[in-house]
Order: C-alpha cells, then sequence, then structure tokens
C-alpha cells in the first residue's frame, strides 16, 4: 500500500495542517504573512496548512528558527507549541526587555 493512499498518513498530514494554521492564528498572521517567512507563494502555504502539500522538513526547521517552535509539537502533536530551548534570534531582545520589565514592576 502506498503511504500517500494510507488513511493514517493522511490524518497525520491533515492534523500537521491544522496546527499549521493554529499556529498562524495564535501569531495573528495572514497567510501570506507567512508564506512570506517560509519564502513560499501564498497559494504553496494555502495548500499546506488545507492539507494538500506536506509541510516539508526545510519548512518546519524554518518555523523552529524563526518563532522558537517545537518541531515535535508541529509534526507529532506532542509536548508544548514553543520551545524554550530553542533561541531566535529575532525574538532574543523582546524577551529580555520583558525580564527586565517584569523585574521592575516586582521591584
Amino acid at each position: 500500500m502506498e503511504a500517500a493512499k494510507n488513511p493514517q498518513t493522511k490524518n497525520q498530514k491533515k492534523l500537521r495542517s491544522h496546527r499549521l494554521k493554529e499556529l498562524r492564528i495564535l501569531l495573528n498572521f495572514t497567510q501570506k504573512d507567512m508564506a512570506n517567512i517560509l519564502n513560499i507563494t501564498q497559494v504553496g502555504y494555502f495548500r499546506m496548512e488545507n492539507g494538500d502539500n506536506d509541510i516539508t522538513v526545510d519548512k518546519v526547521y524554518a518555523l523552529s528558527k524563526e518563532f522558537g517552535l517545537s518541531p515535535t509539537w508541529l509534526i507529532c502533536g506532542i509536548g508544548c507549541m514553543f520551545d524554550p530551548k530553542i533561541k531566535t534570534h529575532k525574538y532574543e531582545d523582546d524577551t529580555s526587555e520583558e525580564s527586565e520589565i517584569s523585574h521592575d514592576i516586582a521591584v
């Protein structure tokens, strides 16, 4: 039996597409925003989010580096959406700033 016709594989792909959409909605991004981050067309992103195309390893890696997204969560649905151990260059300064702000409030 081909993997593409296996109902379990189709279901897993659909679940990944739902998690991808969940991420986008949580971030308050449009499909075009996500497509730009992944360096693909909006139609290409739509097909991934719709479950027509599966998300590729390089796209999982890009989302992980951009947002600290846990690849295990996106691929398997296990654990938390974001992994605090993953360092992102874009948001490192934001977290240190938040630490200073919360520290100032506590003092």
